[in-house]
């Protein structure tokens, strides 16, 4: 009976066509060879199945699963963390493409850091026709502080790109997140996921992230696979706080005064109206 991998690899895909063959073959010229990927597609319109299929070329590692509707990127990222088995947990954009050495890498970084709940490499921007921008993604945050308060908090004052959410992962730990079809739920993912440890990164490698002038979806189609959606960052506040005393165990009255930073910090980035100082929030 063939022993399970280190390492589960999930794509997410809807109409990605034009660049989920670079994807899937960034997987298959990776040094580090002991995972598996599974890629769900949300119900696509276009070639993308066949051409993922093609690229595979029969390597056992790989399994294609296929939605029978769509049921957004939320909905299919908590379906594949139902997929995995293994120690670590990693999500590939199917348009984006990795480094050579970039599981190895990680893979080995998270391995010996039991202190670190996100390894990674810097990223490095890729537009549509693949030309190659390396002052798109320059942000390398540092979430390396001792404490998971100080950690949580920062990272809801500093993140802006999310691309740290696309490195390699304790599966325990993801699955302890909320995945929910909210804007900017892969905040909260992280700043949960950096409750359990630090983030590190590593040289030499990278996570070439692809970017766009203009979609096909709009942001929150793509979350919910609604059309009818729109952004609304109300929910995304209400869920950060409450994600936050899901987690923190201490005297109600650190907790108020806790839950009033990160407020005023989302208030003064996302222009939402704060909850007043002392107001309860219900935790579910």
């Amino acid at each position: 009976m063939p022993s399970t991998p280190a390492l589960t690899i999930v794509i997410p895909c809807y109409n990605e066509e034009k660049y989920i063959t670079k994807a899937i073959e960034s997987l298959l010229h990776q040094s580090f060879t002991d995972f598996r990927a599974v890629i769900s597609d949300n119900a696509s319109t276009d070639e993308t199945v066949k051409l993922a299929k093609s690229a595979i070329n029969g390597d056992s590692r790989f399994e294609v699963i296929c939605q029978q509707k769509n049921i957004g990127s939320a909905g299919n990222l908590k379906f594949l963390l139902t997929c995995a088995q293994t120690e670590f947990f990693m999500f590939l954009g199917a348009h984006d493409f990795l480094s050579k050495g970039y599981l190895d890498i990680c893979v080995s970084s998270i391995r010996s850091r039991p202190d670190v709940s996100i390894a990674t490499t810097r990223a490095i921007g890729v537009d549509e026709s693949d030309a190659l921008n390396y002052h798109r993604f320059l942000e390398m945050y540092d979430f390396s502080q001792e404490s998971p308060v100080v950690r949580y908090i920062e990272s809801v004052a500093k993140l802006e790109h999310c691309t740290c959410l696309q490195g390699v992962v304790r599966t325990h730990q993801i699955r302890l997140a909320n995945i929910k079809p909210i804007a900017s739920n892969d905040h909260i993912i992280i700043s949960r996921l950096l409750w359990y440890g630090k983030l590190k990164y590593t040289e030499g490698e990278a996570y070439y992230r692809r970017y766009f002038t203009n979609r096909e979806q709009s942001y929150m189609e793509r979350i919910t696979g609604s059309s009818n959606s729109e952004i609304d960052r109300g929910p995304f506040i209400d869920e950060y706080v409450k994600d936050f005393n899901r987690l923190f165990a201490g005297e109600d009255h650190i907790r108020v005064f806790l839950n009033h930073i990160i407020l005023e910090i989302l208030h003064a980035r996302f222009g939402k109206p704060m909850v007043p100082l002392g107001h309860k929030i219900e935790i579910r």
